[in-house]
């Protein structure tokens, strides 16, 4: 359960705070500082960490830009077939990048 600040409201993380100050409009983070956000992510990413900073930084990079989606498509490296797909959807986004899956490089 999350801890309470006072006022019995849920009491919020450094980067909740951070975006809430710099927001362009009240409660809305401007994608410089989301951006800033997911690089800093990014950069402590280790193997086991990985997937979830990964599909969180792309959800958050899809919701602050208005994108339906965006993904990062990992291909293998003894051939030229994408092995793994990460994606951030918007709710109701017809984009799948997920079909990416299994295809070579060559057929795109």
């Amino acid at each position: 359960m999350a801890e309470r600040a006072e006022g019995n409201r849920p009491a919020e993380s450094t980067i909740q705070t951070l975006i809430r100050r710099a927001s362009k409009q009240a409660g809305e983070p401007s994608l410089d500082l989301i951006c800033t956000k997911i690089a800093v992510d990014f950069q402590s990413i280790d193997e086991d960490t990985a997937d979830d900073k990964l599909q969180s930084g792309l959800a958050d990079l899809t919701a602050a830009s208005n994108a339906d989606a965006s993904f990062l498509a990992l291909i293998g490296a003894e051939s030229s077939e994408i092995e793994t797909v990460y994606s951030g959807r918007s709710t109701f986004s017809g984009c799948n990048p997920d079909v990416l899956l299994g295809w070579n490089l060559s057929d795109l």
